[in-house]
């Protein structure tokens, strides 16, 4: 497919044919993201000053799109999406006493953990409130079951962690439930707010799924590369799931697997991170992790594969290359 962008960047391709939807959902977004107290309002513009790339939002809207023209309340659900986001950023860089986030310092960092919980409390009001002072029942419905899965998916893996009970089952139980529900979200409250039958709502559900989990696991890959805006090998050092971890876990002996488990136990310390990243090397963690990666994706392109003749179909599928193909 040819790019109709210089530089073939997919994010800005995308931005630039929604075009007018970009620019109303950022009009919305900009006005919700603002505090009557000082204090707050100098937080939130920080906020949106270090925004990530807004995959979120892209993906509902443009997966709208497929679906013909765009009115306000999809707009709307596109920022409710990314607001919430940014609140469980917030909220996830308490919890994992995060220095830095998209590679500037946290909320946490510069103000404080006290402020940064009520900061994400405000975002998540003001998500929710978003969809109550517009009659938008059904995107409130959808992402509060959002939250209820991603406070989920951050017990169990808590849970998990401190238990060292990891296995593959429930690292994509974990996966599904903290990252995959909000992709989920995007691109079924897309076809829900277009009118769609509930039974197709349900399959792009299942799409925005396969996004997440891809998602997820490329995350855990570039989090030893040190190109995911945090500190390297952060999600290892706080005994998260990662595959490529529990691959090699799974594939080495008994013997070695307690050498790799005491590594795991103090993995803050340099040297004892390289190795824990050499072992998983040693037994193709990294591989498998891509490989996993890939078939989610595949899984994905298949089912995208019947809009082909959709105008913002080439837009959608560059936006899911870039998930692979991504390097933070």
């Amino acid at each position: 497919m040819r790019s109709v962008v210089k530089g073939g960047n997919p994010l800005k391709e995308a931005r630039l044919f929604l075009g007018e939807d970009w620019k109303r959902y950022r009009e919305i977004l900009s006005r919700y993201m603002r505090g009557r107290i000082p204090l707050l309002d100098r937080i939130l513009r920080f906020i949106m000053r270090y925004r990530g790339k807004e995959m979120r939002p892209l993906f509902l809207l443009l997966t709208a799109r497929l679906f013909g023209r765009l009115n306000e309340s999809v707009h709307r659900a596109a920022v409710m999406v990314e607001i919430l986001h940014n609140a469980t950023l917030v909220h996830d860089d308490v919890v994992d006493d995060a220095l830095k986030r998209r590679g500037f310092f946290s909320v946490k960092t510069l103000w404080g953990n006290r402020i940064a919980v009520l900061v994400g409390d405000f975002l998540l009001a003001r998500g929710l409130l978003l969809a109550v002072d517009n009659n938008d029942w059904d995107s409130l419905r959808v992402l509060s079951r959002a939250v209820k899965a991603m406070s989920e998916g951050e017990l169990f893996q808590a849970e998990t962690a401190r238990k060292h009970n990891w296995t593959e089952q429930i690292y994509f139980e974990i996966i599904r439930l903290k990252t995959a529900s909000l992709f989920a979200v995007c691109t079924g409250l897309a076809a829900k707010v277009q009118g769609l039958p509930e039974e197709d709502v349900e399959k792009w559900y299942w799409f925005g799924e396969q996004l997440g989990i891809a998602f997820q696991i490329q995350d855990d890959v570039l989090d030893f590369q040190k190109k995911t805006g945090k500190s390297m090998g952060q999600d290892v050092k706080e005994g998260k799931l990662s595959l490529p971890v529990i691959y090699a876990m799974e594939k080495m002996p008994l013997t070695k697997k307690w050498e790799f488990l005491r590594l795991l136990r103090n993995a803050s310390k340099k040297k004892n991170f390289e190795r824990i990243k050499s072992i998983v090397e040693e037994y193709d963690g990294f591989t498998y992790a891509r490989n996993k990666a890939n078939f989610y994706m595949q899984r994905a392109y298949e089912f995208l594969k019947q809009f082909s003749d959709r105008e913002a179909y080439p837009y959608l599928k560059n936006l899911i290359d870039f998930i692979l193909r991504r390097d933070k």
